[in-house]
């Protein structure tokens, strides 16, 4: 409850890209901004993907990130944020069932200023590899554009490696430029970009009505950029 607390204990053991969320209200706590990203680092620590492993099949892609972008996608209905933080708690209709978001924002910087925003942007240099971690904070369905050629390498937290003796995974998946990535809500998809060379890189997020999977009226859509030099 409010002004109460409480303290989590857990180990971290896999790398990958996570979040954390309010657990009181959920469905309300969410939409108003308890959440935020949570990123497990190997040992050896950030600008690696994950350690491997001698059974790993793929020993030769490169794991090694030299720029990186946290990218927490959000909506927000301003209507939902005149409630109180217990609407809805106790079964009442709060109107909860009903989400039209008026704002669409990249890490909490809204579109258009994701154009501009240095929080969003992603810049690197010649020939680095840009590791893009995109996680869907929305209560919509989300279509992800990169205007360059990546990788899907980390899905929900987990990396995408084929290893007989860590059980079955999915192998990386190549994704070409301006090709749509679909994540539902709470999804977490993790992009590699390797060697990227100079540009400028449009990246187009589309946020999609819940229930009938077009556009929200409101214009449904944050853009930024990934320049290279």
């Amino acid at each position: 409850e409010v002004s109460n607390q409480y303290t989590y204990q857990w180990q971290a053991k896999s790398p990958g890209t996570y979040f954390y969320h309010c657990h009181k209200n959920t469905v309300l706590h969410f939409e108003m901004g308890m959440y935020g990203p949570l990123i497990i680092d190997p040992p050896s620590g950030p600008g690696l993907l994950y350690e491997r492993h001698p059974a790993d099949e793929d020993q030769t892609t490169d794991l090694r990130y030299q720029a990186e972008a946290i990218w927490s996608f959000d909506d927000v209905d301003p209507r939902w944020h005149e409630l109180n933080h217990a609407a809805g708690l106790c079964g009442e209709d709060a109107g909860l069932n009903r989400f039209q978001p008026k704002y669409f924002l990249i890490s909490g910087v809204p579109h258009p200023r994701t154009e501009r925003d240095a929080r969003v942007m992603v810049r690197a240099k010649k020939g680095q590899n840009i590791l893009l971690r995109a996680i869907n904070a929305t209560y919509s369905n989300l279509d992800i554009s990169i205007g360059i050629n990546s990788t899907i390498v980390e899905m929900d937290g987990r990396p995408l490696r084929t290893n007989p003796q860590l059980g079955t995974f999915s192998k990386p998946i190549p994704v070409a430029a301006k090709a749509p990535t679909n994540l539902t809500p709470a999804q977490r998809t993790t992009f590699m970009i390797h060697n990227a060379q100079p540009g400028r890189y449009e990246v187009t997020a589309t946020y999609r009505d819940w229930i009938t999977n077009r556009p929200h009226a409101a214009g449904g859509l944050a853009r930024t950029w990934i320049e290279v030099t």
